[in-house]
């Protein structure tokens, strides 16, 4: 395999990541067959030793095995180390570990980073979303955009419920746009849900933060505590991320954006996005990102009930959020067009002066327009 881009993870850290990553999507697939055949517990060794396996090779792994290799010796050590205790279950149990074994060949196979590969195909569906609606987005952007993963021993310690940590920091230097995204991972600790929500998070950092505008540079960072960047257009990434299985296709067994049941992603993104808006003592921005992405959902809600907008309200919101992202109106009036959004509408008798200017926006897609009469509004 060869890296496309800067990858800070040592040999030893990525053979235990991409160990844990892959099986876990193959274990996935096949728990429900397994305990519905009684064999549950044979499923729950399996995945005992997947943990024990990659921890050891986290402390102990040879530096001068190639990650190829590590894949195929992991498959086969899996298998090896399964004890049968009559042939039913060795018959239940095979089709699982086939799976493996196939999983492992093909990422074997595989010429590039499957993480990175990941990212891109995570840029890739953001900026696709901003096409969808009229706004190409700069190619110097797209080429800018890069990734570093680091790992650490324990949790990264922070508020949601995986383990991982994500932020993106933008360095542009004049001309030339740049946006990194670090992903910091605890392969020990790695498990479903950190696994499954990988999709979700990226798709976070790309739409929201790796492309954000205005598209002339330098950017000016949004803050932690941006009721837009990390509230409403966290909305944003979540619904794209529930579009993302009829915009991909077919794609490969080894797709780190794409795990093989999809219900398993839907409950991973679900949980994340429940946790970046609930009430937190360690964590001040909390209640800002509660309020965007509070407001986005009313403002939803308003457009499935205006007939203009029923049939399909996704698509004006998505249209306006991500050109209210790549405009030049600066952060602090977009998270001031957040907040009155949702003064306006949390209590519908307070709806009416909204309205009428919403109902505007349908009609002339002025997201320039709306922002500055939004804001003209007192309350």
């Amino acid at each position: 395999m060869s890296s496309l881009d800067s990858w800070s993870l040592p040999l030893h850290a990525e053979k235990a990541v991409l160990g844990r990553l892959l099986v876990y999507k193959a274990l996935d697939l096949h728990r429900a067959q397994m305990e519905a055949a009684d064999y549950g517990l044979l499923w729950e060794e399996l995945r005992g030793k997947l943990c024990n396996s990659t921890a050891r090779q986290l402390r102990f792994g040879r530096d001068d095995q190639p990650l190829e290799a590590y894949l195929k010796d992991l498959a086969r050590e899996l298998r090896e180390e399964l004890f049968f205790p009559d042939a039913s279950a060795e018959l239940v149990c095979a089709p699982l570990l086939d799976f493996i074994d196939e999983l492992m060949e093909a990422a074997a196979r595989t010429e590039h980073d499957l993480l990175v590969g990941a990212f891109k195909r995570a840029v890739e569906l953001a900026a696709m979303e901003y096409i969808r609606h009229g706004l190409p987005v700069p190619q110097e952007l797209i080429k800018g955009a890069t990734i570093e993963f680091e790992f650490q021993e324990n949790s990264p310690g922070q508020t949601l419920p995986i383990q991982m940590e994500a932020y993106t920091l933008l360095e542009d230097e004049g001309s030339s746009p740049s946006a990194i995204v670090h992903v910091i991972l605890a392969p020990r600790l790695l498990d479903e849900q950190t696994a499954f929500a990988l999709p979700y998070v990226l798709l976070h950092e790309c739409l929201c933060h790796v492309l954000q505008g205005p598209w002339v540079w330098p950017r000016m960072q949004a803050d932690a505590n941006s009721r837009f960047a990390e509230g409403w257009m966290d909305v944003v990434a979540y619904r794209l991320h529930a579009a993302v299985d009829a915009i991909q296709g077919d794609t490969s067994i080894t797709d780190l954006m794409c795990p093989l049941r999809r219900a398993a992603q839907m409950q991973a993104a679900d949980t994340v996005h429940a946790a970046r808006r609930a009430h937190h003592d360690a964590d001040r921005a909390w209640s800002h990102r509660a309020i965007g992405s509070e407001a986005a959902n009313l403002l939803l809600d308003l457009l499935g009930r205006l007939p203009e907008s029923s049939d399909d309200p996704d698509t004006p919101f998505m249209q306006l959020s991500v050109s209210l992202n790549a405009s030049s109106i600066d952060n602090t009036e977009r998270d001031l067009f957040v907040s009155l959004i949702y003064q306006h509408l949390y209590l519908w008798s307070r709806s009416a002066p909204l309205v009428p200017l919403v109902r505007k926006y349908l009609t002339d897609h002025d997201t320039l327009g709306l922002v500055a009469h939004t804001t003209a509004l007192v309350v």
